[in-house]
């Protein structure tokens, strides 16, 4: 039998992290919610219509559209490649009072980066990172 070589090893640790995080863990998340993740899931369905960007139009107090660029360049730069700040995120939705603003806030950032809002959050935030934001919008009165 002849004798691995480094090559050999390399490509052996490289082939067993692809299966790692390409199959055993994609599969593992898929079968095994948290109970902290199915709360966080109907807590995202119960507060989705809030991020319609046109449920603000329905009449009620929104934000400043000086309010809105500010909010939107904060959450759009806090969310990074490899690193999210999810302080800068939380604090821009803390600062908002109103169910109506969440909506607002929605509909600039789509018109400003031309994506969504909840989209991106839910793509970069893990669900532990979430429930503060949800559960802020939760509490809102709807602004009208």
């Amino acid at each position: 039998m002849k004798k691995p070589t480094d090559k050999d090893l390399i490509l052996g640790a490289g082939f067993m992290a692809a299966a790692y995080f390409f199959i055993i863990r994609p599969l593992s998340k898929a079968f095994g919610k948290s109970d902290q993740d199915i709360q966080t899931e109907a807590l995202y369905q119960s507060i989705n219509s809030f991020f319609n960007p046109n449920y603000w139009r329905t009449g009620g107090k929104i934000l400043t559209d000086a309010a809105a660029w500010k909010l939107t360049g904060a959450i759009y730069d806090a969310i990074g490649l490899f690193y999210d700040d999810e302080a800068e995120i939380t604090g821009a939705f803390k600062s908002l009072n109103y169910k109506n603003q969440v909506s607002y806030l929605a509909y600039k950032y789509q018109q400003r980066f031309n994506r969504d809002l909840l989209t991106d959050l839910v793509k970069n935030l893990d669900a532990e990172e979430l429930a503060p934001i949800y559960a802020h919008i939760q509490k809102l009165p709807t602004g009208k």
